[in-house]
């Protein structure tokens, strides 16, 4: 990464996958992806795969997303780049525990190391996106300004999403190439951008959580996830929630003893 001639952040798509003419760099794919494999067109197993297929100097691969409308899909060539550009940003939206929204951490924060190494996904809204930049921006702590990955993410990726996309709210998605349960990790992170920007879908699961889910089964809910998670705010708990119980992976899950009494009650509520 010696200068920003290198491209971190590329939206260019291989030419013998979508086209015959390679696309522009720089720019948002004219292809979508298709989250569900059953239309005709390509789907996140074809994306890991031209991300793999780019130079070292591209760690990102982006396209939009064709069930969810204005969300974007980056496929990252490994866990590190990916927590390495994304990480404090989701520190800044409240979710971890300890940290509330707005949370601006440092670079030398001790627990990004920590959650460096568990942290397999991210979706992140573009209220948040537009936030943390300003927040990052207007930090007189040289520490908490953006990084590299960061400042090229948001110049390479978030600026071309924004001059593109016909709608100011959206949402990025992004997995590591190098994770194993990367299937799971997308069909986990696609719940959240549905929460974010399906308002039905949102009002759907919140309405589950408020009265389908017993009392009793919130407390737990709510102590199991807050190991990881803020627990004191509920959005947070009741979208973490519907992600977990929605997701492929029932067995390594930390919900999964809740799956066979809610699962497929709150997927035919949320219409899924």
């Amino acid at each position: 990464m010696k200068t920003l001639a290198l491209i971190l952040m590329c939206f260019l798509i291989a030419s013998q996958f979508f086209t015959k003419t390679a696309l522009a760099a720089m720019k948002v794919a004219s292809k979508k992806v298709s989250i569900s494999g059953k239309l005709d067109v390509a789907t996140v197993q074809d994306l890991k795969k031209w991300s793999d297929l780019e130079e070292t100097s591209c760690p990102a691969l982006c396209a939009e997303v064709v069930e969810i409308p204005h969300s974007y899909i980056c496929s990252f060539k490994t866990k590190t780049e990916m927590n390495n550009t994304l990480l404090r940003m989701g520190f800044f939206t409240g979710t971890a525990d300890g940290y509330v929204k707005g949370t601006l951490v440092s670079n030398s924060e001790s627990a990004l190391n920590m959650y460096k190494k568990v942290v397999g996904g991210h979706t992140l809204t573009s209220d948040d996106i537009i936030a943390f930049r300003l927040a990052a921006n207007a930090s007189s702590n040289t520490s908490s300004k953006l990084n590299d990955q960061e400042s090229d993410f948001y110049s390479n990726i978030i600026t071309n999403i924004s001059s593109q996309s016909t709608d100011s709210k959206y949402a990025i998605i992004a997995f590591a190439n190098d994770a194993s349960n990367y299937e799971v990790i997308v069909g986990h992170e696609i719940n959240h951008a549905s929460f974010y920007l399906q308002p039905t879908y949102k009002k759907a699961a919140k309405q589950f959580w408020q009265n389908k889910v017993s009392h009793e089964d919130k407390i737990k809910i709510r102590s199991i996830l807050s190991k990881i998670y803020n627990a004191k705010d509920d959005n947070i708990i009741v979208d973490e929630f519907q992600a977990y119980l929605t997701q492929l992976d029932e067995k390594n899950n930390p919900l999964a003893k809740f799956i066979p009494k809610y699962k497929q009650k709150l997927m035919k509520n949320l219409g899924l």
